[in-house]
């Protein structure tokens, strides 16, 4: 089953990526840990040129607001995962792709 969720992390619906995160996060082992980075990595660089979006509250397009859920279920649930730890590497890595 892992596998088939994994695949949803580059899920087109923001949200469902992001159930999927949860999702791992909670179940997952090393390779969703792994994926789960990979998918915080490129989801850093298609949004790195708007990330000032991020900041303002005031924005409410849906697709911020969708993308900032998927950001957040992307790093709670490395940083709270209950099978895989990261390292202190992969830890000040995941603080540095946050917007």
């Amino acid at each position: 089953m892992q596998p088939a969720i994994i695949q949803h992390l580059d899920y087109p619906d923001a949200w469902v990526a992001r159930d999927a995160a949860d999702l791992l996060g909670k179940w997952g082992d090393g390779a969703a840990k792994d994926a789960m980075l990979a998918r915080l990595r490129a989801f850093h660089e298609r949004w790195k040129p708007r990330a000032n979006d991020f900041r303002n509250i005031m924005l409410a397009a849906r697709e911020i607001s969708a993308a900032q859920a998927l950001q957040y279920g992307l790093v709670y649930s490395l940083t709270n995962s209950k099978n895989c730890k990261l390292s202190e590497a992969e830890k000040a890595e995941v603080e540095s792709l946050e917007f």
